[in-house]
């Protein structure tokens, strides 16, 4: 069975939420992030390191610092957040000898890498979807 790491879940959590605030001119602060995303603070700040080095976010300093995505969310996809911090996930053992396995893995990597296409600003737009149907009654 494939499973992500945390490192994964809480990489693509942070891009989210800065695809969130994407637009806005403001940079989010590291205590935000880990607030409304449930991420140990700690660890996000390592993650959002590896993602700054990566090219995917971008840091200010000061009183109105804190992170931002450095391309607009339609440009990312959820895939490139994974193999960012992770690498490419192989699936492909090396040890089949017979031809048919080892197309049957390839074909199941690219399966899994294409689920794995989404855009981060696809997900935003589900939560806007998602926010509009919230139906308040009292």
């Amino acid at each position: 069975m494939l499973t992500l790491s945390s490192k994964s879940s809480y990489g693509v959590s942070a891009i989210f939420e800065l695809a969130l605030a994407y637009g806005n001119n403001s940079c989010v602060q590291v205590g935000q992030i880990a607030k409304a995303q449930g991420i140990p603070e700690g660890y996000l700040r390592q993650l959002l390191v590896i993602l700054k080095r990566s090219g995917l976010v971008e840091s200010a300093r000061g009183i109105q610092g804190g992170y931002a995505l450095a391309r607009p969310p339609s440009t990312i996809t959820v895939r490139e957040v994974i193999e960012c911090l992770e690498g490419s996930p192989n699936l492909i053992d090396p040890t089949p000898k017979d031809k048919v396995l080892v197309a049957y893995w390839r074909e199941r990597q690219q399966e899994i890498k294409n689920i794995f296409d989404q855009t981060i600003e696809e997900l935003v737009v589900e939560k806007q979807k998602q926010r509009q149907s919230i139906v308040y009654q009292i």
